[in-house]
């Protein structure tokens, strides 16, 4: 699925949110329509590029269905404290500790690889999906009159949202072992009718008639 970038970058500044933050808050709305009557939160999990404090990093952001003016306050609120340069250092100064304790040093790899496959096992059972922003993609010069639009996919065991953007196309691909496919429905829907100029591709023909 792709569009203008200008589209999403003028809807998001309506609502005084960062492209990411604006897409996490459609995700979630889309995401409250299908849970409506659950009672577990909605946990989406963002990898961000924060290369210029650390290597990565891991946001998780829980939410009940609400109104989408109500959400995106709470993801850009959300957004800024897991973010927060202090909070990233404690949480990697923690983890380094981890690794610096002498008796988990001894512990034999296989045990670790062993225990830490469990834990994210256990983990994943906690959340709903992944929204990855692989961000802007730049080519040199001479390749860029042969490129329309990049796109990113990935394997997952639920359900994962990935986003790039190529010059001013802004690609959102979805990827899931569901049969279900409301939730991305319900995303593009939202788009649509809030103003995106939105083109679909889709390798699910199941509602080809629809």
């Amino acid at each position: 699925m792709y569009k203008r970038q200008d589209d999403i970058k003028v809807k998001a500044k309506e609502f005084d949110l960062t492209i990411t933050e604006y897409l996490t808050s459609v995700l979630i709305k889309s995401i409250g329509e299908v849970k409506n009557k659950s009672k577990k939160p909605i946990v989406i999990t963002i990898p961000v590029n924060l290369r210029k404090y650390y290597p990565t990093y891991t946001v998780r952001n829980l939410y009940n269905n609400d109104t989408f003016r109500d959400i995106a306050k709470s993801v850009k609120n959300k957004f800024k404290e897991k973010l927060d340069k202090e909070n990233i250092k404690d949480k990697m100064n923690s983890m380094i500790k981890l690794e610096d304790i002498f008796i988990v040093r001894l512990i034999p790899v296989f045990i670790k690889d062993f225990v830490l496959k469990i834990a994210c096992n256990i983990e994943n059972k906690y959340q709903t999906m992944t929204l990855s922003n692989i961000g802007i993609i730049n080519m040199p010069e001479v390749y860029k009159k042969y490129i329309d639009y990049f796109s990113v996919f990935t394997s997952t065991s639920k359900i994962q949202m990935c986003m790039c953007s190529y010059k001013d196309k802004m690609v959102i691909s979805f990827s899931s072992k569901f049969v279900n496919s409301e939730i991305e429905k319900n995303f593009f829907k939202f788009l649509s009718k809030d103003g995106t100029d939105v083109i679909i591709n889709t390798n699910d023909y199941g509602d080809c008639d629809e």
